[in-house]
């Protein structure tokens, strides 16, 4: 298996320096986050919890998409790295079409597989069948240009929308080519939203598994907290909920070589500390694994 940096896990970084380090560290590859860019200045709700969504430097703007993605990967590159993946926020069923062709265009152009299509939220609003048949018509409607550019359209597994399980996420999939559609599994999301026996998820996903994001959550009790007690919270790789020695094996038994990609949210270390902490747990663990 290879590993790769999801760059929302490296804030601090602008897109040079991001590459620099994922490659001192040991890592195969990026893959870029593909988002509204960082502003100028730091913003003044800034915090060092918040600095992956607030304050991300190691953005490439989807403005400027078709210029910046291959670019970016032109160096990721040039430095010896892999660009597996590009992870975009254009919600299929909600943003428009066009948005997301020009987006597989540049992922395209950036000879790039795996682009992120997020699957809508569900908040209780609007019914869930609603949701469904609109979200599998939209996906029907963008594989021909993802066909086109040959590139495939991946849904993460995430608490909160439509597909938080393997079994949620292979029901919207359905019958569709596993050529152009995929899944990202995530076991951190797993344990706030959709937890399935790693084993068998993956077995249920099948050929639609397309990539792993890699985190790690936890449940608290907050004996002060309004409401329901339970909280989950960001938790570092090794001590989160999700076992990863358990996810790996069972990768192992399916038979899969692919992409782990680190999407660490925690804030117990410094970005680099933790980062160049993680690959070398991951690296054991894949060892452990093949034995």
């Amino acid at each position: 298996m290879k590993i790769a940096v999801f760059t929302v896990s490296t804030p601090e970084y602008g897109i040079d320096e991001t590459i620099e380090l994922v490659k001192r560290l040991g890592y195969d590859g990026v893959e870029w986050r593909v988002s509204t860019p960082a502003p100028a200045q730091e913003p003044e709700n800034y915090t060092f919890e918040g600095r992956y969504w607030s304050y991300n430097r190691s953005t490439i703007d989807i403005a400027r998409v078709e210029e910046e993605l291959p670019a970016a990967a032109d160096k990721a590159r040039a430095a010896g790295l892999e660009v597996p993946a590009a992870t975009t926020y254009l919600r299929m069923s909600e943003a428009p079409i066009d948005d997301i062709r020009r987006a597989l265009g540049a992922a395209k152009k950036a000879g790039i597989r795996f682009m992120r299509t997020p699957a809508p939220g569900y908040d209780r609003t609007k019914p869930y069948d609603k949701l469904f048949a609109a979200t599998r018509k939209a996906i029907e409607a963008t594989i021909p240009h993802a066909s086109d550019a040959g590139v495939r359209l991946c849904f993460e597994m995430h608490m909160n929308t439509i597909i938080p399980s393997a079994s949620a996420a292979r029901r919207l999939l359905e019958g569709l080519p596993t050529e152009q559609v995929g899944v990202i599994y995530d076991p951190g999301n797993l344990v706030i939203e959709g937890f399935e026996n790693y084993q068998m998820g993956l077995e249920i996903l099948g050929d639609y598994l397309a990539y792993v994001h890699v985190k790690n959550t936890k449940w608290g009790h907050h004996s002060d907290a309004e409401g329901h007690p339970w909280k989950w919270e960001w938790d570092t790789i090794e001590e989160g909920m999700a076992d990863f020695a358990d996810v790996l094996a069972s990768l192992r038994a399916i038979g899969y070589d692919g992409w782990l990609s680190i999407e660490d949210f925690s804030n117990e270390q410094q970005t680099e500390e933790k980062l160049a902490g993680i690959v070398g747990y991951l690296r054991r663990l894949i060892a452990e694994s093949e034995r």
